[in-house]
């Protein structure tokens, strides 16, 4: 869509916005300030991958899903991710709703989902806020200044379990949680 566009500064993106697609704003390396939908349910692999100029993001509540890579990369330092859209119904599909761009099923008891290396090698980010059900796997927030300031171990970011960091190759052969 804008990929590599040097120019660009800002976006806004309006209300019927429900999805970034794969790549769309990737590489645009002076990207300063984007205004999400309130409606935005998606962000798409490597959307913003290489925005180094975007230092800060708030997502909107309604948020489902940030894909894996979506801001390999950007410059961001914070980020504050707290959906709220509530659950879905049995009439709207409960378990198997489903976002039809990506075909993913979202599970009922989480809200919002992030996937591995979706911040990675964001190296200035250190402020993370999340919300109640979350859920994020692994890898999702390596490579960046919070992961490095973290000690050997469990990884928990306000109470959610993210990661698991080691160093070397002395992988516990089970832990408890």
């Amino acid at each position: 869509m804008f990929s590599g566009n040097t120019t660009l500064e800002s976006i806004t993106l309006g209300p019927a916005v429900k999805a970034i697609a794969d790549g769309s704003f990737s590489g645009c390396t002076n990207l300063r300030e984007v205004n999400l939908s309130a409606s935005l349910l998606v962000i798409g692999e490597r959307a913003f991958s290489g925005c180094t100029s975007l230092t800060e993001l708030v997502f909107p509540e309604s948020l489902m899903l940030i894909r894996y890579d979506a801001f390999q990369g950007a410059g961001l330092t914070s980020v504050s991710i707290h959906p709220k859209h509530g659950r879905f119904s049995s009439e709207e599909g409960g378990r198997s709703y489903k976002n039809m761009l990506y075909n993913e099923v979202f599970d009922e008891y989480t809200d919002c989902e992030i996937l591995p290396l979706a911040f990675d090698k964001c190296r200035n980010l250190e402020n993370i806020s999340l919300g109640d059900n979350i859920t994020v796997t692994h890898e999702a927030f390596r490579n960046t200044k919070w992961y490095e300031a973290q000690p050997e171990g469990l990884l928990y970011l306000d109470n959610i379990l993210v990661d698991f960091k080691f160093a070397g190759l002395d992988v516990p052969k089970s832990f408890e949680v």
